[in-house]
């Protein structure tokens, strides 16, 4: 969430930068605190979810493409491994 914090802030600070380069902070920060309470909403509802989807209850619930392959279901050709 830090990254997505820094993206806002300075999206909000580049639409308030004047031809000589200053920015407007307080009107950035005002900006920034303005929408964050709702972002902050939805990554905690969001990881709430996922929580539930992957830990419920301890049951197992991967998704079958993030089971990894077993390294001992595949012969490898020594030659090709350089063994």
């Amino acid at each position: 969430m830090a990254i997505e914090d820094g993206w806002v802030l300075a999206e909000h600070a580049r639409r308030r930068q004047a031809a000589d380069g200053s920015v407007d902070w307080a009107g950035t920060l005002a900006a920034y605190n303005a929408v964050r309470p709702e972002h902050c909403r939805r990554v905690v509802t969001t990881s709430r979810a996922w929580g539930r989807l992957w830990h419920h209850d301890r049951i197992e619930r991967e998704p079958e493409m993030f089971v990894p392959v077993p390294l001992g279901s595949v012969e490898l050709d020594p030659a090709v491994i350089g063994a």
